[in-house]
């Protein structure tokens, strides 16, 4: 559904899949690619979304980079230098929005594969070129991309959005019933808004009165918190011996976009991946192979 966490979702699940060893493109058609970037390395080093002035948006989404060298875009920029470094090695992000024909996306999704590219995420169905009633274009769509995935043994995200009506995750999806008939695996995110709203009047007094503190918010707010922030949906899985119709309760961090399993205690802070990931580099020992 909107705003339950789609993209940001994703954008979790692709950091992890680069740090093992895949390379990615990211194609979204709604989101530019400063905010893509920008979500990126939030994710990577937790150390949440830095905020730019308003010269400092303009001259990123102009020129691709930020020039700006006031205090607020300086500490923005604090600590990106190695996170883009390590994602500019492993992911290439599309630097155009707006409508794309499929087959034109097709196409170069097909060149990309011979530069190493395995990884593909394509946001959203609604903005490749098919009007939402062309169910027989959504069909021919779908399958083409599933057997690119096929032949250039690649994974591939193709983010849709669910209809309002009744029945199960394939009648839920939107568009040609083909669109889920082609797909290995189906999966969708929830976000528990009424566990925000139960929070709100609580967030209210801690904003109100300055004697009330984290600590009596916690207290008296523990029943709540302890709720699940998201749920995890796995529909569907074309895999001998694999769980279908699964689900993974998760924390989420907001300030720095990141999900953690539900099973244990929740993390108050964000996890630095990079620096950990890196460490973990440093410590690898080498493969017999390499020379």
């Amino acid at each position: 559904e909107t705003k339950m966490g789609k993209g940001t979702m994703l954008s979790y699940i692709t950091l992890h899949l680069l740090n093992h060893g895949m390379r990615g493109v990211i194609d979204s058609r709604e989101v530019h690619y400063v905010d893509t970037m920008k979500k990126l390395v939030m994710q990577l080093t937790g150390a949440g979304e830095g905020k730019l002035c308003l010269k400092g948006e303009h001259e990123a989404k102009e020129l691709g980079y930020i020039a700006c060298q006031c205090a607020s875009c300086a500490g923005a920029q604090k600590g990106w230098a190695d996170a883009m470094k390590w994602l500019e090695a492993r992911v290439l992000v599309n630097r155009t929005t707006g409508i794309k024909h499929w087959r034109d996306i097709l196409d170069a999704f097909y060149e990309l594969t011979t530069d190493g590219y395995n990884l593909f995420n394509l946001d959203s169905l609604m903005r490749i070129g098919i009007a939402d009633d062309d169910f027989t274009q959504q069909a021919q769509c779908v399958t083409a991309f599933a057997n690119f995935a096929i032949e250039t043994d690649s994974v591939f995200f193709l983010v849709n959005h669910r209809n309002k009506g009744d029945g199960d995750y394939r009648q839920k999806s939107g568009g040609s019933y083909k669109v889920a008939a082609n797909a290995h695996n189906i999966c969708s995110i929830w976000k528990n808004q009424k566990k925000y709203e139960e929070l709100a009047p609580y967030y209210d007094k801690l904003k109100a009165h300055s004697n009330y503190t984290y600590e009596d918010f916690r207290e008296d707010a523990k029943n709540i918190l302890a709720k699940p922030d998201a749920k995890f949906y796995v529909h569907d899985q074309r895999l001998d011996g694999a769980r279908s119709n699964a689900a993974r309760e998760l924390w989420f961090l907001k300030r720095a976009g990141q999900y953690f399993d539900h099973r244990h205690p929740r993390p108050y802070e964000p996890v630095n991946w990079l620096a950990k990931w890196t460490e973990a580099d440093k410590h690898q020992k080498p493969s017999k192979q390499q020379p």
